[in-house]
């Protein structure tokens, strides 16, 4: 059953809350069934913290189960509601994101943020499901952002000098403790294509013979160290350590054959082993054999392809 269009004043209004001309609303469900389970749509921007439970998110022609810990993102003009939903507790924050007087910095660096507040309104909402963007799967993360809902419901409601900016404060609190905590269920194109890969393996390429930090490359990527160790794997397939160890055996295998009068040993040092055993132990580990039964054998002399 559809239930109409909810705005932010409707919605404030609702909550008997002080502010009812401001770009930032605050819901909990049930605050009313009907409002909660029908299908309906919104005016703006919605995030939903499910906080509790379990139901089925309804979106357009998707569906899909949700859970405790999802958090959801709905689009302006986007009919959505939930079935199977009589154990689901959730917050539902609506918010204009046009009309929210906020710096945003270096917030466009964060993953996933630029879907809670994209450039494009209509852009956006046309790629959208009803898939969860995100899950907080940790008890202690999930209570600390629903702890900074519930002081965003206070500032909304209450009458304390300075709650319209404390209320942008808390919205925008309660977006980067989900960002930060959760797990990404949805791909970021922006940060896959914003990824340095093409520069940093070129610096690899180059250097993979010297000693490489990770942190330099970390720095490079404008990611944290760990973060960055994701992503290479993830668009490499092979940690930094084990991309440099393969480089460095195909430069090894290249020289046996091509150098024959080269000792074992030199052909390692120069491509990066200080030690002989290590680099034999580490190019049988590769290629199956050791550096001088490569060097006579027949075997075709396959490359690395990164």
């Amino acid at each position: 059953m559809y239930s109409g269009v909810y705005t932010l004043q409707k919605v404030a209004r609702s909550l008997n809350a002080t502010i009812v001309n401001f770009p930032i609303a605050f819901g909990g469900a049930p605050l009313d069934k009907n409002w909660t389970n029908d299908l309906h749509k919104h005016d703006t921007m919605e995030m939903v913290l499910v906080t509790g439970g379990h139901g089925i998110h309804i979106q357009g022609a998707y569906r899909a189960p949700v859970r405790k810990g999802d958090v959801l993102l709905v689009y302006p003009g986007l009919l959505h509601g939930y079935e199977d939903a009589e154990t689901m507790s959730r917050f539902n924050i609506l918010y204009d994101p046009s009309k929210l007087p906020i710096p945003v910095l270096d917030g466009v660096r964060i993953p996933l943020f630029t879907r809670f507040f994209p450039q494009d309104l209509t852009a956006a909402g046309q790629h959208a499901t009803a898939t969860p963007i995100l899950r907080l799967d940790n008890s202690e993360d999930l209570e600390r952002v629903i702890a900074d809902a519930k002081l965003l419901l206070e500032e909304l409601t209450g009458k304390r000098p300075g709650n319209m900016m404390a209320s942008v404060v808390r919205l925008m609190s309660v977006i980067l403790l989900a960002l930060r905590l959760g797990q990404p269920l949805v791909p970021d194109e922006r940060e896959h294509r914003n990824f340095p890969m093409g520069r940093i393996l070129e610096h690899l390429n180059k250097n993979f013979t010297h000693a490489v930090s990770v942190q330099d490359l970390a720095r490079m990527s404008n990611y944290s160290i760990g973060a960055f160790q994701r992503k290479f794997k993830a668009l490499t397939g092979y940690s930094v350590g084990e991309y440099i160890l393969r480089k460095r055996i195909d430069l090894a295998k290249a020289q046996l054959r091509g150098c024959p009068e080269r000792s074992i040993g030199d052909v390692g040092f120069e491509c990066g082993f200080l030690d002989a055993n290590y680099f034999s132990r580490k190019f049988r580990q590769i290629t199956g054999m050791t550096p001088r039964e490569y060097r006579t054998s027949d075997m075709p002399d396959t490359q690395f392809v990164e």
